[in-house]
Formats: C-alpha cells, sequence, structure tokens
C-alpha cells in the first residue's frame, strides 16, 4: 500500500528514473480509534538512486468495508512535528506529523485505544535519577501539567 501510494507521489511530482523515491523501511505505525472510525499513520523513509534519504508521513483511514483509503501522504521536513494524541497516548512518541493539525483527520481527540490496546513503551527503567526525570517529564507532556 505505501509502495502504490509512493508511486503515485513520484507521479504527481514528475520524479522519474533517478529523482523518483524508493521505498527504504517501515519507522513507526499507530492505529488511532476515535468513535466508530479508524486511523492508521505511518513514517517511512524514502530514498533515492542518489542516495538522498527523505522522511514521509501517511495517514490511512479503514472505512466501514475494510477499505483503506488514504487522507495524507506527505514529505515531513526535519523541522517538522506535529502533536497527534492518538500516537503520543498510545505509545508511539516518536511519530512524525506534519506541523498543520489540518493535514491529517485522525489523533486530535485526547482517547486512549480501547482495552488498552496499542504498543507498550518497553520496559528499561532502572530506578535512575535521569530515568525518574525523564518519565516525569514524558508525563507531565502528555498531561498537559507545567
Amino acid at each position: 500500500m505505501l509502495q502504490a501510494l509512493l508511486d503515485t507521489y513520484n507521479e504527481d511530482h514528475k520524479l522519474f528514473g533517478d529523482d523518483a523515491y524508493e521505498f527504504k523501511d517501515i519507522l513507526h505505525f499507530q492505529s488511532i480509534g476515535e468513535g466508530i472510525m479508524w486511523y492508521k499513520h505511518f513514517n517511512f523513509t524514502t530514498k533515492t538512486k542518489d542516495g538522498i534519504e527523505d522522511l514521509f508521513f501517511a495517514e490511512v483511514k479503514e472505512e466501514r468495508d475494510n477499505e483503506l483509503v488514504a487522507n495524507t501522504f506527505c514529505k515531513i521536513e526535519s523541522n517538522e512535528n506535529g502533536h497527534c494524541y492518538g500516537c503520543i497516548n498510545n505509545g508511539t512518541m516518536d511519530m512524525k506529523h506534519p506541523d498543520k493539525a489540518d493535514a491529517y483527520s485522525g489523533g486530535h481527540l485526547d482517547v486512549h485505544m480501547p482495552f488498552g490496546g496499542g504498543r507498550r513503551r518497553p520496559n528499561t527503567w532502572t530506578g535512575s535519577k535521569e530515568d525518574v526525570a525523564a518519565e516525569e517529564a514524558r508525563l507531565r507532556y502528555i498531561y498537559g501539567v507545567k
């Protein structure tokens, strides 16, 4: 699916031959449930034959008949990091999103996956002062406490 979207992106931007993007790796994936709507967010890397690598974001919406429809497909600049409750609340804090909130549909509601779904952060807790400070900063960020 992501390869098909990338092929369409190349055609739309008239990128052919050595200039065309090739799929490299999926970095992050998150399913987001908001009411009866389900979205999937992806971060993945691409490369050109010249060795240029870029980061992309895709949002796919799952329709009632399980058909997947692309809502958003765009290149992410290094300084972009839009806010998404869906990814943050469900453990994918490193997912990069477009800065413009209206560029993607899912993830704007402050809800969690039903039944505790979603990936969990790996248990790397050592109890050190750095761990305590990092966990405090993470929780303050998630719950909007300064």
